[in-house]
């Protein structure tokens, strides 16, 4: 009978903790880039797919709601625009909701300075649905901005991940 030799088992070594936030800046900035890709690719999808129209503003407002949370409660800014436009000959009247709230109340003032009441806007509106709106009607910088924010995010985790990953634990 021979002898077993006793087969060699892979080290398995311990990720460092350079390596192990490395490994999630990469995984964040593929969700991040995701994230982008689909707003952008959902806001081209408006502009040429919704109908354009001109709109007159009605009103722009700040509103606040209470938010109850784990016993706490806070106030919370929101920002809202009234808008009127035509739609096949027939007015139409609705508010586009800014889509997120703020504990900061100049934010949400500054967004609806933007939109004064009686200026001319530019919209888009779902054909399907008129009374869903979109405030950015044509294309420009400011109708991709989130998904330029969130590529820019996930470009910055990036640069993170390529300078941690090569990072050896002796320099």
């Amino acid at each position: 009978m021979s002898p077993t030799i006793p087969q060699a088992v892979p080290a398995n070594p311990q990720r460092s903790g350079r390596q192990l936030v490395a490994f999630g800046f990469f995984w964040l900035a593929a969700l991040l880039l995701v994230l982008a890709a689909w707003l952008a690719i959902a806001q081209a999808g408006r502009l040429l797919h919704w109908t354009k129209a001109d709109a007159e503003v009605q009103r722009s407002e700040v509103y606040s709601r209470i938010q109850r949370s784990g016993g706490r409660s806070s106030t919370v800014w929101g920002g809202a625009v009234t808008i009127r436009y035509l739609v096949n000959g027939q007015p139409t009247v609705t508010t586009v909701d800014r889509g997120f709230q703020s504990a900061l109340r100049p934010w949400m003032e500054h967004w609806t300075r933007h939109y004064p009441a009686g200026s001319q806007r530019k919209i888009l509106f779902n054909p399907e649905d008129p009374l869903e709106a979109d405030l950015h009607g044509e294309w420009n910088l400011a109708s991709f901005s989130s998904p330029a924010e969130f590529g820019l995010a996930a470009v910055l985790f990036l640069w993170g991940w390529w300078r941690l990953r090569g990072v050896t634990p002796g320099s």
